[in-house]
């Protein structure tokens, strides 16, 4: 089946890649030049785990083409999926104006006489389908069915998640968009992943009700892990009792320095607000968004505490990207808590696996090292903000040596109490 993807960002190409490895003849579009050029190159400007392989294996195989947005591949695609950023707007809000100009270009390129599947892979708010479709078929010369088919895409697994889903969510009451999507998604449905079928509406709020919900599980452990400390509780023996509910499950109750991201952060501010434009409160969510902006203040308070008055204090950063196994930085957790650090009077050296050269396009100013023992030399106080597996491996004795303190802030919860104290530390966690 040939389909387009338009959008050549992390959904678009992780989408694209993975729909031409199913064996679909794949073109993916964008409006930049350059990134095309790049991308047709394997060239792929951002980091996540197999994707380049993937890539790389169906461009050769000609199953995927990079384009700048061209009216004979729309018109030559049995569908057209949408995948172009939605950022948030200064009031917290979705901003369409990316998305809006998108389909206003699709539609220049639609023939008269011809019927169109649009999937909208985007996050967008409820009613924005049905916008589309006002705006697409208003020329009665074509008819033009949208569907709403929202990612659920972790980043640092994405390609596992696109293959294996937990679910696939599509949004249509329309047949013929029905038995395309079926068709589209074969390989996943003939392995026995589950599709569940909605109207659009429910498909565009499911999305958002997801991650809010999975953002309401972090700040929830993060707070019951802060009793746990001032009671004498232990966070792991907690939450391995909370986890083992199959109600609850097991995933999102590691405590840390809150969630981040692209999409949590824009997705729980948008839903809050596109229920106040209906006339709602979804006050639960609100506080999540209150606690998990505290979270960082809180652990950046403990840090300063911690520092000497009397002379500058050297401090590592270790991890900068929001989570472990990719390069994003945006609305990272480690970055307010950067940002309260710089505030005072200390050098400040920060490590990332991935991460650096995003991290840098903020912060130029900041120092940064390449190498992770380079990153610790001569530090009075080591900060882990990211999960990163080779932070799991440091070696904890020559750590003790290359560093001028004894002060560790593992807000990951990576090691052991009893591996760090025995070499001299002193050790602060989460939750126990």
């Amino acid at each position: 089946m040939k389909i387009s993807v338009i959008g050549c960002g992390y959904v678009g190409l992780v989408t694209a890649a993975c729909f031409s490895d199913f064996g679909h003849d794949v073109f993916c579009m964008d409006n930049q030049e350059e990134k095309i050029k790049k991308l047709n190159e394997g060239i792929i400007p951002i980091y996540e785990e197999n994707l380049d392989q993937l890539l790389n294996k169906n461009l050769k195989e000609d199953k995927l083409i990079f384009s700048l947005v061209n009216g004979d591949i729309i018109e030559k695609s049995e569908a057209i999926f949408i995948a172009v950023g939605t950022p948030m707007d200064i009031n917290g809000d979705t901003d369409l104006t990316i998305l809006y100009d998108c389909i206003q270009d699709i539609k220049v390129h639609l023939k008269k006489g011809r019927k169109k599947t649009l999937i909208i892979k985007s996050t967008i708010p409820v009613g924005t389908c049905e916008n589309i479709k006002s705006m697409l078929n208003d020329n009665q010369d074509y008819e033009i069915d949208v569907v709403s088919n929202p990612e659920f895409l972790r980043e640092g697994s994405a390609i596992k998640d696109f293959m294996n889903p937990d679910r696939i969510v599509i949004g249509t009451d329309n047949q013929r968009s029905i038995k395309l999507l079926k068709t589209i998604y074969k390989k996943q449905i003939d392995l026995g992943h589950k599709v569940i079928f909605t109207n659009i509406k429910s498909a565009e709020i499911a999305k958002y009700a997801s991650n809010s919900f999975l953002a309401m599980k972090v700040s929830f452990i993060n707070e019951i892990s802060d009793l746990c400390e001032t009671t004498g509780a232990d966070i792991d023996e907690v939450r391995n009792v909370i986890g083992s509910d199959k109600r609850i499950g097991d995933k999102f109750l590691e405590p840390g320095p809150g969630y981040g991201g692209s999409c949590f952060p824009k997705d729980l501010s948008s839903l809050v607000n596109i229920a106040k434009s209906y006339g709602n409160r979804i006050e639960i969510i609100e506080q999540v968004i209150e606690s998990n902006d505290y979270r960082k203040v809180k652990l950046a308070n403990r840090i300063i505490s911690k520092l000497n008055l009397n002379e500058i204090s050297n401090v590592t950063v270790l991890g900068v990207s929001f989570k472990a196994g990719t390069d994003d930085v945006r609305d990272s957790p480690a970055i307010p808590i950067i940002q309260q650090l710089i505030r005072k009077d200390i050098n400040l050296v920060v490590h990332d696996p991935m991460a650096l050269t995003n991290f840098s396009k903020l912060y130029p100013n900041i120092n940064t090292a390449l190498d992770l023992y380079d990153a610790v030399r001569g530090a009075d106080i080591l900060v882990i903000l990211t999960e990163w597996s080779i932070y799991r491996k440091i070696d904890i004795s020559k750590l003790a040596k290359l560093m001028k303190g004894n002060k560790i802030f593992d807000f990951r919860n990576i090691y052991s109490r009893e591996k760090i104290i025995i070499h001299g530390f002193e050790y602060e966690c989460l939750g126990r």
